[in-house]
């Protein structure tokens, strides 16, 4: 469907819609990844000092990051 877009648009003249239409076929082939942070500065400082295993269980859902950033804030 973004193809279809791309193409009526480029050949409309539409540079802006096909540029747009060609962002999201990227993103939808996954050749683009779109990232964002969120949250204030320093506030995932804690994942740096996490172990292999730790990021498995944090990529799986299973680590307990409450008790993680408690323990890295400040007293």
């Amino acid at each position: 469907m973004a193809e279809a877009l791309y193409v009526q648009a480029k050949e409309n003249g539409q540079t802006a819609a096909a540029v747009a239409a060609l962002k999201e076929i990227g993103v939808l082939s996954g050749i683009r990844i779109e990232r964002s942070e969120r949250g204030a500065p320093g506030e995932f400082d804690w994942i740096d000092k996490l172990s292999v295993d730790e990021l498995r269980l944090l990529a799986a859902g299973k680590l307990d990051i409450t008790a993680y950033r408690k323990d890295l804030r400040p007293n």
